[in-house]
């Protein structure tokens, strides 16, 4: 049985896929012998009388033909008739050079180079090539801008003359010819002339050809066509489907470029031109032909590699990895007891003009020496890159003095200092370039920790809408931080809330949420926290650990102020400012007429329960200190407090204390209960 059915098929001519008898004749023949439908399906594709879904029609009633039968015997003869020769057959562990003067014998070259084209282009496509050559240095090269022709001009003479020299043209025997790997204008052969970015070379003149071929085989590349130079290289034109798309093109390409630099593959670099030139099949080249190896081999297309590359990056485990691994491995861990790892970000949300600039250079400067951040402990001195958008140099030079200075740091610390944090200012990034300059920033410096202050800065599209969030922070930076093992901390503007909107918020969402843009945003992130001011003295601010918080090491809800002028740029611990308690006039102030059994009833920080509970709730209590506790009683204290102590929820219908915080805001688990 023949290896190569593909192989065979490209011997047939085009008045023999057109014919539509020789066409159901081949399709009978591919059926008995036990091939696929695709394979008939593809070579039918060469026909201008093709129609989807037609080999597939005809396929299903092949098992009950009755008449002589037809196998492939009928196909391998039509083959041979038109030059195929069974004996000179290629595979892939065949040796690749010289055959005792046998390796032009393998196909009629006209057969060949129409094959050839038939597998880079494509009927209305303009086909440049060159056959014109000058020898420097003892190599030949290309000359002149070369030929165009039509597709179907070339195929038309491949199947009319044998001998391809009036196909092409006559060329330097010695030298060969070459074909531009794209289809062309017709108006010339720069980049700019390209009609369609459908292929790129790729070749390697340091690899031996056997481990080139090998290579393209192992990394299933999608090749429209493998051709042996007749020199040093393999010339694989791989598939890049990126169309009109020169920028599309030039990606795919660079990605293509790194994969198989990664792979062991040296690449030419000239080799990411879209107008280059590739040895064309068929022609001889110093005695040795530029021969066809295979046609359409490795992935169906570019994206389909890609996919099947991205599965192969999948980190998978199976539950003995799990068991087996040290669950008090502590290694990836940067900030508290893995509240911030590597590979991992973490979120601070403050509304615009509190100080987050200030925050983020106290916390630069505290992990680079090796200083916790309020309890937050980074365990040894960190690398730090702070990369911010909003402050100019002076802007930076105040809080950065100031802070030194606070900190009182020793002469280890300020050296430590100077070789572990560094800032980056740049106004000029968003999107995907800012994912490329976060890219460069890491190869570059090498840094555990990035802080990245403002995110709205940097995300480059519209905040709101989950799929520019995935794109830039799923699909863009998390790549990058597993790459690099880098610990990433993001600061984040709340929306312009009023006052009351934020206590709505902050009494029935999860204040992990309060920033602004979509949800998507809080669920990416691995910790997130909060600083708001606090509702009992608006000179003391709240920063609260809402989302991993028991990991920090830390109080829950920590108490800052700010310093006092622009000598005093820091953030300081303050104490716990005093509770204040609204009078039914709303005055904020302390009632001096409060009864004292009001305090005893635990109402302000009571969680949401309906009226017939509460009013359960003050009876017993009221009982419990000995107090009155008939129904007018607990009616009256009820009216008394239910504006001072306590908060009426119009959609749950529920009343809850004041000074009630959710459960969910700080010290929570995560979903699935990890912390």
């Amino acid at each position: 049985m023949e290896k190569n059915i593909s192989e065979i098929l490209s011997f047939l001519t085009q008045s023999q896929v057109d014919d539509y008898d020789t066409w159901l004749k081949v399709g009978m023949a591919l059926h008995a012998d036990g091939q696929p439908c695709y394979v008939w399906d593809e070579w039918s594709k060469n026909s201008h009388k093709y129609q989807e879904g037609a080999c597939e029609k005809h396929w299903k009633t092949f098992g009950n033909y009755s008449g002589a039968n037809v196998g492939i015997g009928s196909i391998v003869q039509m083959a041979k008739d038109n030059g195929y020769k069974p004996s000179d057959g290629f595979s892939w562990n065949d040796p690749i050079g010289r055959s005792n003067g046998c390796e032009n014998a393998l196909k009629a070259p006209n057969l060949e180079l129409k094959e050839y084209l038939r597998a880079l282009f494509r009927p209305g496509d303009t086909v440049n090539f060159v056959v014109s050559s000058f020898e420097k240095d003892g190599k030949f090269l290309p000359s002149g801008k070369g030929a165009n022709k039509s597709f179907e001009e070339l195929i038309k003479a491949c199947d009319t003359y044998e001998d391809i020299g009036y196909i092409l043209g006559d060329w330097n025997p010695k030298a060969g010819a070459w074909a531009r790997i794209n289809p062309m204008s017709g108006e010339g052969c720069k980049n700019s002339d390209v009609e369609e970015f459908r292929h790129c070379l790729i070749e390697s003149d340091s690899l031996p050809k056997e481990e080139q071929l090998r290579k393209i085989r192992e990394l299933n590349l999608p090749c429209s066509a493998l051709v042996d130079s007749g020199g040093k290289s393999i010339h694989a034109i791989v598939k890049i489907d990126a169309g009109k798309d020169e920028k599309l093109y030039r990606e795919r390409v660079s990605k293509l470029h790194e994969f198989l630099a990664k792979n062991g593959f040296p690449v030419d670099k000239a080799c990411k031109n879209a107008s280059r030139l590739s040895r064309i099949a068929a022609v001889t080249r110093d005695g040795k032909r530029q021969r066809l190896i295979a046609v359409n081999i490795g992935m169906p297309s570019y994206q389909q590699w890609q996919d099947n590359c991205d599965i192969g990056n999948v980190i998978s485990n199976t539950i003995d990895d799990f068991w087996n691994a040290n669950a008090n491995d502590m290694s990836d861990c940067l900030l508290g007891f893995r509240f911030l790892c590597t590979q991992c970000p973490w979120l601070i949300v403050a509304a615009s003009g509190v100080g987050k600039s200030v925050l983020a250079m106290q916390m630069s400067i505290l992990f680079a020496t090796g200083r916790d951040l309020w309890k937050l402990e980074p365990h040894k001195p960190r690398k730090v890159i702070l990369i911010q958008a909003e402050n100019n140099f002076l802007d930076l030079v105040e809080p950065a003095q100031s802070i030194t200075r606070i900190l009182n740091l020793s002469e280890q610390e300020k050296a430590d200092l100077r070789k572990n944090f560094r800032v980056v200012s740049d106004d000029t990034h968003s999107g995907e370039g800012f994912v490329r300059l976060l890219e460069n920033i890491c190869e570059r410096y090498k840094p555990e920790i990035v802080i990245v202050d403002p995110l709205m800065a940097y995300i480059g599209g519209d905040i709101s809408k989950q799929e520019v969030c995935t794109k830039f922070f799923r699909n863009g930076i998390n790549p990058i931080i597993h790459k690099h093992n880098v610990g990433l901390i993001v600061l984040h503007h709340t929306g312009k809330q009023k006052a009351k909107d934020l206590k709505q918020f902050e009494a029935n969402t999860d204040l992990e949420y309060l920033g602004i843009g979509s949800s998507d945003i809080t669920n990416w992130a691995r910790a997130v926290s909060i600083i708001m001011p606090s509702r009992h003295d608006k000179n003391i601010y709240e920063f609260k650990h809402v989302k991993r918080g028991r990991r920090t090491g830390s109080d829950p809800v920590i108490y800052l102020k700010q310093g006092s002028d622009h000598k005093d740029i820091f953030w300081y611990i303050a104490e716990k400012p005093a509770k204040v308690v609204r009078t039914q006039k709303g005055d904020g102030k302390y009632n001096p007429n409060t009864n004292p059994i009001y305090e005893k009833l635990g109402l302000e920080q009571m969680s949401p329960i309906s009226k017939t509970k509460l009013f359960e709730h003050i009876k017993n209590k009221l009982a419990s200190l000995g107090e009155p506790c008939a129904d007018s009683d607990v009616q009256r204290i009820f009216n008394n407090t239910k504006k001072t102590y306590m908060v009426f929820d119009e959609v749950s219908k529920l009343w809850r204390g004041r000074l009630y915080i959710p459960e969910t805001a700080f010290n929570k688990p995560t979903e699935g209960g990890a912390l």
